[in-house]
């Protein structure tokens, strides 16, 4: 499912051209590795070849780490997010709660939108040392997360997403306040 790989892409890692590039390098000079005495020499040179290309250029990608954020933005673990898209975060969990047992499917979109930010919230709740709060929000968090493992989505997924959607709404009004930052929360 798409929601098992976004914990790969918190933090900054993400699907950037860098990331492609070091993956792809990495991949070829393995494959060279295991491979070197069972085909022809030229194909594993032609392998450790296209890994060194591969991971050299991806030090010569500019800047795609950090894209620029716009607008009022919060720093979490050296990196800048926008308060803009915590805020569609939490009017998409809104949705997702309002929609959860009428069309769970969208509710699991709405979720799916939100997830990083979920977790750019509690990691900056963790670095603000307001653990209490991060472990309650990951909690729900992992909660929906394990229903959407699951072949379907199961009785408990509605009241899942209303967990999610209390909790983030508590957890980002602790956040504003330990902040000092204004951010706009759709009650729900």
């Amino acid at each position: 499912m798409r929601d098992s790989f976004a914990h790969l892409f918190v933090g900054g890692g993400g699907t950037d051209l860098e990331t492609v590039l070091i993956a792809v390098g990495i991949v070829c000079l393995g494959l060279a590795f295991l491979v070197q005495k069972s085909v022809d020499r030229r194909i594993s040179i032609a392998l450790i070849v296209l890994g060194a290309i591969g991971v050299a250029a991806a030090f010569l990608v500019p800047g795609s780490k950090n894209p620029p954020v716009s607008g009022p933005s919060i720093t979490v673990q050296g990196q800048k997010y926008a308060i803009a898209d915590i805020e569609k975060a939490m009017g998409d969990l809104c949705h997702a709660r309002s929609v959860a047992v009428t069309d769970p499917e969208a509710a699991r979109d709405d979720f799916l939108d939100a997830h990083t930010p979920l977790h750019v919230i509690a990691a900056a709740l963790e670095e603000d040392d307001n653990r209490k709060a991060e472990a309650r929000l990951l909690e729900v968090t992992v909660a929906v997360e394990d229903d959407l493992q699951k072949d379907s989505l199961g009785p408990d997924f509605p009241d899942h997403i209303v967990a999610v959607a209390d909790e983030a709404e508590r957890a980002v009004k602790v956040l504003a306040h330990e902040r000092n930052v204004q951010i706009e929360v759709v009650v729900c």
